[in-house]
This record gives C-alpha cells, structure tokens and sequence, in this order.
C-alpha cells in the first residue's frame, strides 16, 4: 500500500485547471436557482408532483450531483497512475532464445528416455505455457549454431530440437560462451525483451571466469536447466552453483512431474516483468477509466421524475 502512494501521481495534471471555469459556473448557477418562473405557469398543484425534494432540504440537489460529476470527469481526465503496464505496442510475453546442449554426455539415460530427449519432452511442455511468445533455438557444442530464428509457432521449435543429435554438430566440446553471445545477438536483432533458457547436463568448472566475463558485458537473464539424474556422479550441484554464480542466473533441475517446467514459466515471467519495468516500452497505467462507472452512476439522477424541475 505503501508502495502505491508513492507511487500515485497524474499523467495530465493540468487538467485540473478545469476546476476554476467549474466553481465559477456552478457559484452562478447557484445564485441563480430560483423557483418563481416554474410558480408563474405551473399550477400549484401540479409543480408539487414534479418537485422531487422538497421536503428533504434538497439532500441530493441537480448542483450538488453536477459537482461531484465535473470533479470526477476532471480526475479522470488528469488521469491518476500508481503502476506500470506494458505499451500496448510491446509484447505481453518475454522472447526466449533456448541454448540447448547436444553432445554425447545428452545421450545417457539417467534420465528417461536420455537426458536429450527429455529436454526437447520439457521444451514442448514450455511452449505449451507461453502461447504467442516468440522462441528461438540455438544448438550447441564445441560451436553454437542457430536452429530456428525466433518464431511463435511451438511446433518449428519442437520439430526441430527433436532432430538434433550429437553426430551432426561440427565440433565436440562445450563452448557455452559462444551459445550464450549467439542468443544475445538473434534477441537484438529481434528488438525483444527476452532471456537466455540454457538447457544442460553439466558445466565444466573450468568455465566459471568465461561465464564471469560473459556477464559482464551482457545483461540478458539466463535460466538454467539442468537435466540429469540426481544420483551422485550425475548431477554436479557445485558445478552448477558456480555457473549461477558467475550468470547471476536461475537453477531448475528437471522433474519427473511439470513442477520444473512451472518454475521455469515463472522465472521466465518474473525476469520479463522487472525487464519492461526499465524500458522504455512500459508505461504508467491510467486508473482514470475506473473513474467512468462512478460518473454514469452519478448520470442516472437525471432521469429522476421532477429532476430537471428542481435546476430552478
């Protein structure tokens, strides 16, 4: 709540200068309200079924609605703001750029049915929660290679990590660096908030200074996926840990349920929203429109019997 305060300001403020023809044309109206003309051509006991009122001190007098009206019309217009929103020219989901490793180490089964095939099983299980949001797909190795631009249609994507294998990439080894500068280079071209999903089975320890550097020119989020077995021997928790470190980036390990692919559309969620709260393509939301039920509510004491009577 407190945060909404200080936050709480108007886009229009100027529209507030409105108020001062308003005083002054209901400070005349006001002066002016007098029911003698309506006595000099309406029987006296015909005004009396069209007073609506008079007996009650005018608690809800024709000036007194109108004011509230004009006040309200006029806060709406300054257009009063406490948070920020997506321009509606932006995307409403973060762009991913999937860095996905394909070396021999992807084939164990540890995890069923491999470690590769799962990841591509959870990639089509992702998309699935991100429907319209653009994805890319880079493979990699001992080099990176684009896969697939980034595209809304899930099924490119899919189709095409399904077909990768360790025996068409070019080079062995695990240049992580490489996969991570090729998606920073497709989301810019792409003019996209986005973030990096690299999906892994290990990262060798001897790359934490690379990933350092990396980080240091580079501010895109990564999240990292580790897909192998839990038992010792498989999964390395400290070689992972140093990678998260050196990326300042997000660890999911895989599941044998959807709670993995869950936490990753959450993470994914969270980055893009703190993302577009820094740039330029958001903006503060106008609560004003909120205000308009409010003044068509206030609208309907005009169709009141004898409403219009009681102006004079």
């Amino acid at each position: 709540m407190t945060l909404l305060l200080n936050n709480f300001h108007f886009l229009r403020p100027l529209w507030w200068i409105a108020l001062i023809p308003a005083i002054l044309v209901l400070y005349a109206m006001q002066r002016k309200k007098d029911r003698a003309a309506y006595k000099q051509i309406i029987a006296p006991h015909l005004l009396v079924h069209l007073i609506v009122g008079e007996d009650r001190k005018n608690r809800f007098h024709p000036l007194m609605i109108l004011s509230a009206v004009w006040f309200f019309a006029i806060a709406a217009l300054a257009g009063p703001a406490f948070q920020m929103e997506p321009s509606p020219f932006s995307e409403d989901t973060a762009a991913m750029m999937i860095a996905l490793k394909v070396t021999d180490s992807m084939l164990l089964t540890d995890v069923q049915p491999s470690r590769l095939t799962r990841a591509v099983q959870k990639i089509k299980d992702l998309l699935e929660l991100r429907p319209g949001a653009k994805t890319g797909l880079v493979a990699f190795s001992g080099s990176a290679h684009l896969a697939m631009p980034l595209t809304t249609d899930p099924a490119i994507i899919t189709t095409f990590a399904g077909e990768l294998t360790p025996e068409i990439m070019p080079q062995k080894g695990d240049d992580i660096v490489r996969a991570l500068e090729l998606c920073d280079q497709w989301l810019e071209k792409s003019n996209s908030i986005g973030s990096i999903l690299l999906i892994l089975d290990d990262i060798s320890p001897n790359q934490a200074d690379l990933l350092k550097a990396y980080r240091s020119q580079s501010n895109t989020a990564v999240h990292i996926f580790a897909v192998a077995g839990a038992q010792e021997g498989q999964l390395n928790p400290g070689n992972l840990k140093k990678a998260v470190s050196a990326l300042n980036a997000s660890l999911t390990v895989v599941t044998a349920n959807d709670n993995d692919v869950k936490q990753l559309a959450s993470n994914i969620q969270v980055h893009f929203s703190a993302a577009l709260a820094e740039n330029e393509s958001s903006r503060w939301k106008d609560a004003g429109y909120f205000l308009v039920p409010l003044i068509a509510l206030l609208g309907l004491f005009w169709f009141r019997q004898g409403w219009i009577i009681q102006w004079e």
